[in-house]
């Protein structure tokens, strides 16, 4: 398994992964993500150094996105909300790879570039609804947070959890 930093030239590859996920998700009645998010992030994603890939012998088999977000915001209830910390965002496993541990190994892979870059922790969010990643998160050692956000996007509003997992 290789770990690297996403290309431009890395977006049609990206689109179609993304796309089959997508439609994975759909099957169960997960309606987070579509035609238009995340891909719309991609390229900024990859012009802010953002985006990373793993791919294995066959080809592009995950991507995430880790960055920093404005200051954390307390309400939200994070162990530390000013220590330092990076955001895991966009994770997203090839459906023909899925429940082969390959989503943990990306967790792990994020975990050590956050930790590599100073975070003391790595936080995401989770739509409310997305059963599958709520566990998933859980089954590999993020807390949930008391605290909650809401996003609108356009077509309805999201309720976002918050988890995060020490890396110290």
């Amino acid at each position: 398994m290789k770990i690297r930093k996403a290309g431009i030239h890395d977006l049609a590859q990206l689109g179609c992964m993304y796309r089959e996920i997508v439609r994975h998700m759909e099957q169960q009645n997960i309606f987070v993500w579509d035609d238009v998010y995340p891909l719309i992030r991609f390229p900024q994603d990859i012009r802010d150094g953002h985006l990373f890939l793993l791919e294995d012998g066959t080809g592009l088999a995950a991507a995430f996105a880790l960055y920093q977000e404005c200051p954390a915001d307390p309400s939200l209830g994070w162990k530390a909300p000013e220590a330092p910390a990076l955001y895991l965002a966009r994770l997203g496993v090839s459906p023909s790879r899925m429940r082969s541990g390959l989503g943990s190994r990306a967790l792990q892979a994020a975990m050590s570039l956050a930790q590599a870059q100073g975070a003391q922790w790595l936080r995401l969010f989770v739509v409310d609804n997305n059963a599958p990643a709520l566990a998933f998160y859980a089954k590999n050692g993020f807390c949930q947070v008391s605290g909650h956000r809401t996003d609108d996007v356009g077509t309805g509003i999201l309720c976002e959890l918050g988890f995060e997992i020490s890396l110290m």
